[in-house]
């Protein structure tokens, strides 16, 4: 039953994955603008390390919905259940659309966030997609500083 268990997870993760595929391509399509925008950012790996079997590479927008439902879904099972093994490298890139306009502000929060460290930038991911409606519907609610992000936003 157990073995069951597994599989029928690891079959979401790779739907999941499959769907994100679709997803970025049509994102890329239609914003090439953002090109220049990842050129700044190195690989950095979220969980495991660069020298992992496999590498899972994200390009998100924290105010997508999607990308929150993939982050909480998916992203988060396989950071606890596969990066603590160093069997897959999680590598993030903040990839903020034209239509969020909350996207590119969270996305220069996490930038900064990783220069803290690691521990510290999943805390700022983490906070930015369970707490998207709350900072997504207004900007007066959303708080880029220290004493924001202390308290939950």
């Amino acid at each position: 039953m157990q073995e069951i268990s597994r599989l029928a997870r690891e079959a979401f993760i790779i739907h999941s994955l499959k769907i994100l595929a679709v997803v970025l391509l049509t994102i890329v399509v239609l914003t090439p603008g953002n090109a220049q925008y990842l050129k700044n950012q190195p690989p950095n790996c979220a969980g495991g390390t660069l020298d992992a079997p496999i590498r899972m590479e994200i390009f998100s927008d924290f105010q997508c919905t999607w990308c929150r439902a993939f982050y909480l879904e998916t992203v988060t099972q396989v950071l606890k259940s596969y990066s603590p093994a160093d069997k897959v490298c999680v590598i993030y890139y903040e990839f903020p659309l034209d239509m969020h306009p909350y996207g590119r502000k969270a996305a220069r929060y996490s930038i900064a966030a990783q220069h803290v460290g690691k521990k510290q930038w999943l805390a700022v991911v983490d906070a930015l997609y369970t707490k998207q409606e709350q900072w997504a519907a207004d900007a007066i609610s959303m708080r880029f500083s220290n004493r924001g992000f202390r308290r939950g936003f």
